[in-house]
């Protein structure tokens, strides 16, 4: 998802965050992965603390750990 022109980094990220309410599995490593290629986003936390990315993380640190 590239951000729109005239669209600011905080209204990108607002996108983001609204989509990680519902986004599990599959769909939320790719909004992560979507996120982190955005331009002009550089700040996640508030993503990182939506209780669907963590649970991710936690499954992408135990496949890690597996590898």
């Amino acid at each position: 998802m590239e951000k729109p022109p005239g669209m600011s980094s905080s209204a990108a990220l607002e996108q983001f965050i609204l989509l990680a309410k519902t986004a599990k599995g599959a769909a939320a490593m790719e909004l992560i992965r979507q996120a982190l290629e955005t331009p002009g986003i550089y700040v996640f936390g508030e993503l990182l603390e939506m209780p669907n990315i963590k649970e991710v993380q936690h499954v992408s640190e135990w496949l890690f750990v597996c590898e």
